[in-house]
């Protein structure tokens, strides 16, 4: 006897999990375009230096002005500092308070972006994959949680639908950014409806 679920019973777990999950344009997992307010949009650096420092256990600052530290790594994005620094604290505050209550936290780094679109011709940007992490507030700083990053559900789900399989990730050690866009770009092949970004 065998405590894993049969083919069936996994399978019927799957549909109730993909039940649950918003597939609509107001899911920003689908349409980051709704995630206005409560996301920062990362310019710089490429994707797999983010990843890389994030696996060797470092962190990134947001200002990269900072005298005298020119050893310390910085994401560079387009907002004003004070419009950064507010969304960064409520970002900390929130993250702290889903933890409290929910023990988890909603927390992401999205790193590259699907440009996609639907059955009936509307547009959409989602990102691919979502690599859990926290804020420290002293710097502010971004580190990596412990947990395993993830290939964004909802964009699974949606490309199923499609009959478009976006590949899995194990861990963040053995993430290779570069190895998952080509077999994002491969699984999305000649479909003239979706093309991949390497963007944080």
């Amino acid at each position: 006897m065998s405590g894993l679920p049969g083919a069936e019973v996994r399978a019927a777990l799957d549909t109730w999990r993909s039940g649950l999950v918003d597939l609509t344009g107001a899911n920003p997992l689908l349409n980051f375009a709704r995630a206005a307010g409560h996301a920062v949009e990362i310019t710089g650096p490429a994707p797999k230096a983010i990843v890389k420092v994030l696996q060797e256990g470092g962190s990134w600052g947001f200002h990269g002005d900072e005298p005298g530290e020119p050893h310390r790594h910085f994401l560079r994005t387009d907002l004003a500092d004070e419009v950064l620094g507010a969304l960064l604290l409520r970002f900390y505050r929130r993250s702290r308070q889903e933890l409290l209550d929910r023990g988890m936290s909603p927390l992401y780094l999205g790193i590259g972006m699907l440009h996609w679109t639907d059955d009936d011709g509307s547009p959409f940007e989602s990102p691919i994959l979502l690599v859990p992490v926290e804020i420290d507030p002293a710097g502010p700083r971004l580190v990596a949680r412990a947990d395993d990053p993830i290939v964004n559900p909802a964009l699974v789900i949606r490309m199923a639908e499609l009959d478009i399989e976006i590949p899995e990730v194990d861990s963040l050690t053995d993430l290779d950014v570069t190895v998952l866009w080509a077999h994002v770009d491969v699984a999305i092949g000649d479909d003239e409806n979706g093309a991949a970004k390497a963007a944080a």
